[in-house]
């Protein structure tokens, strides 16, 4: 089973990944014209079986923290759903997109915002998100 760490160039506007697991190898890139990536687990914290909230990547559930937290916080995680903001590599001569661009918006406020700067208000911008539940996860509790 190999781990794998994805992130993006924000000099190069790219989508990269990088294994991790059984070994390290070089950060290959995989698509261009990204321009931000988020991550946000689906929590159970009632063990339930569903998700009760959704929390960011980051703090103690940073990819760096994570794995370093108690298997009690693992198993509070029931889902992962990710939005990857996509750019169009066509500059438009007037503004198109004032911003904010908006992620995980199934439910009101949006669990995350992007703001733009002045150029790059002059391309299109996409937010593709979907949601992985996490099913059959070794480390749930029965």
């Amino acid at each position: 089973c190999g781990q794998a760490l994805y992130s993006v160039d924000p000099g190069t506007n790219t989508l990269r990944t990088q294994s991790l697991l059984p070994t390290v190898l070089p950060v290959t890139r995989v698509v261009s014209n990204v321009v931000n990536l988020k991550a946000q687990f689906g929590l159970d914290t009632n063990n339930d079986g569903t998700v009760d909230r959704w929390q960011p990547a980051t703090g103690i559930w940073s990819p760096a923290n994570l794995p370093l937290q108690a298997p009690a916080t693992w198993q509070q995680i029931r889902a992962v759903r990710v939005a990857i903001v996509t750019r169009s590599p066509q500059f438009e001569v007037d503004p198109v997109t004032p911003g904010p661009i908006e992620m995980f918006c199934s439910t009101l406020p949006c669990a995350a915002a992007m703001t733009l700067a002045s150029d790059d208000q002059h391309y299109r911008y996409k937010v593709l998100e979907t949601t992985i539940p996490f099913r059959n996860a070794l480390w749930n509790a029965p």
